[in-house]
């Protein structure tokens, strides 16, 4: 097994993505550090928002174990980033092809779910039904073909990594919350006016009021000066549109800051006195963006 910090690094949150945070083909990273002290860093998108091997199999050779980030997600990103180029260039529905929507919505669905926290607690979750009555099942799997070859413990780890990977993939693409964000009124909101530039950060999706709900809606920053929305009625979209763009930016941001797990991004480090306030201070909090993601609940902190 390689070292874990010689595995190729698996982008949680996109390069594509992060590039439209950069100056100079830089942007600032800002982390909560053990002190307490919220440090700011200079680097790249290729830089930040990754996990050595976290959508890796293990147990397999290199080519197949790195299948999910090349297969999977690398594929969803080249789309998505399609799709994005025409939020940020000049939205308009009739540019949109369907693989554009379906990637786009997929996107949005995988910022959720790709995170480390929930491909751990996934990970966690099969490990332990196995280790549950560890002698029933060390019974079970010394029936199993090939069990000579390896130990139970080893087993558990590859098989868990395997199928976290399996149900990753079947949730993210879920035709329930896909096909709704697809039906939802899409457009982008840009907040330029306002004067507050825009911060993502490595939970920036926002899900309002339910993502089913009339009165539901979902937003994620696309640059520093535009927000993508999606909202199930006219009315909400009206809402936000008539919102003052600084008011608008500055909801956004608090959000998308004190949710922060570990990262937050900005193009340049003039706002820290901002980010020493507000980073990832409300990480702790569980939002329910889940709720309407069939067997998400089961990466909830609080699930049963």
């Amino acid at each position: 097994m390689a070292d874990h910090e010689d595995l190729p690094h698996h982008h949680y949150i996109p390069v594509f993505y992060l590039k439209q945070w950069t100056r100079d083909r830089r942007l600032v990273e800002f982390s909560r550090q053990h002190s307490g002290v919220a440090k700011p860093r200079h680097t790249s998108p290729t830089g930040t928002g990754y996990e050595p091997g976290l959508y890796r199999v293990e147990g397999l050779p290199d080519e197949q174990a790195e299948e999910v980030e090349r297969k999977f997600f690398g594929p969803v990103d080249n789309t998505a980033n399609e799709a994005l180029q025409i939020h940020l260039q000049s939205w308009g529905a009739r540019k949109w092809k369907p693989d554009h929507i379906e990637a786009w919505s997929t996107f949005l669905t995988s910022l959720l779910l790709r995170v480390p926290e929930h491909v751990k607690r996934a990970r966690k979750m099969i490990e332990d039904v196995w280790l549950d009555k560890y002698e029933e099942h060390k019974a079970v799997y010394e029936t199993l073909e090939g069990s000579e070859e390896r130990d139970m413990l080893t087993f558990v780890i590859e098989s868990s990594s395997k199928y976290t990977m399996e149900f990753a993939k079947r949730i993210i693409k879920d035709d329930t919350v896909r096909k709704h964000i697809e039906g939802m009124r899409w457009s982008v909101i840009d907040l330029q006016d306002g004067g507050v530039p825009l911060f993502t950060s490595d939970r920036p999706v926002v899900i309002s009021h339910g993502l089913t709900q009339p009165n539901g809606y979902v937003t994620l920053p696309i640059s520093p000066a535009k927000v993508f929305v999606a909202c199930n009625t006219e009315q909400q979209e009206a809402r936000l549109r008539s919102m003052p763009s600084r008011r608008l930016a500055n909801d956004l941001n608090r959000h998308t800051v004190r949710y922060a797990v570990k990262y937050a991004w900005s193009p340049t480090k003039d706002r820290l006195p901002y980010i020493e306030e507000h980073l990832s201070k409300d990480a702790h909090l569980n939002p329910r963006y889940l709720d309407d993601v069939p067997n998400a609940a089961l990466l909830r902190d609080d699930a049963a």
